[in-house]
Formats: C-alpha cells, sequence, structure tokens
C-alpha cells in the first residue's frame, strides 16, 4: 500500500494542569500559552482525528484509514477477532502534568458505549 511510515500531526489538549513541557522537552508545535497538558499522538475518536502529514495517504485520517483499508492497517488477524469494531482502540498521548492531578476514574466498555460520542473502556496502567 505504502513503502513509508504513517506520521501523523498530534492533536495538542490546553488544561489548567499543563505546562510547557511539552513543547520544550518533546519539540511539539506549543504555541506562547503555558497550559499544554496533551499530546494526543495516535487517535480516532470522534472529531479528534489523527491525519496523515506526509506520503500518498497524507491528509486522510485515522478513522478513515480504519473504516476503508482494515486489514491493511491492522492485519486481517486482528480484523477477523474484532470484526464489530467501529474505531481504532488505542489512544496515544503525552502529558505534560504541571500540577498534582486527582485520581482519574475511566469507564468500562459497556458505559463507554453509551457516551457522545461512544467511547471504548480504559484499562488503568
Amino acid at each position: 500500500m505504502t513503502s513509508t511510515p504513517l506520521r501523523f500531526c498530534p492533536l495538542l489538549k490546553q488544561t489548567i494542569w499543563g505546562g510547557r513541557r511539552l513543547g520544550e522537552m518533546l519539540h511539539k508545535p506549543i504555541g506562547d500559552a503555558d497550559d499544554y497538558a496533551e499530546s494526543w499522538e495516535i487517535v480516532d475518536h470522534g472529531e479528534d482525528q489523527s491525519v496523515v502529514t506526509d506520503g500518498e495517504l497524507a491528509g486522510q485520517s485515522l478513522g478513515e484509514l480504519f473504516a476503508n483499508r482494515r486489514q491493511w492497517l491492522m492485519g486481517k488477524d486482528w480484523v477477523a477477532a474484532n470484526p464489530d469494531a467501529k474505531t481504532f482502540p488505542l489512544l496515544l498521548k503525552f502529558l505534560d502534568c504541571n500540577r498534582v492531578l486527582s485520581v482519574q476514574v475511566h469507564p468500562d466498555d459497556a458505559y463507554g458505549a453509551t457516551m457522545q460520542p461512544p467511547d471504548l473502556g480504559k484499562t488503568e496502567a
């Protein structure tokens, strides 16, 4: 399909607990603000979409790739084992936690499916 690696443009998220380390340490294209908390590297979640930056697939979102080129992207064994999957199953992000955070509780798959947009459950690591 393509002979080059897929490269995506990160989605940068600002929150009250963010800082500047995403730019300083990881060289992310942050602006002048001091509240950049998350850099979503790989995402297929509703309107939040990773977009291919270069090569023959440039401009396509991860959601489009997952919908139209699923077997190429995931492999035939994964597709066979997950026939009902509607979105790319992983969210990869870097965090800059400039403040102490509260305990985060995430939904399981059943509750996540009721959210808008529907979400996959999260296993805490």
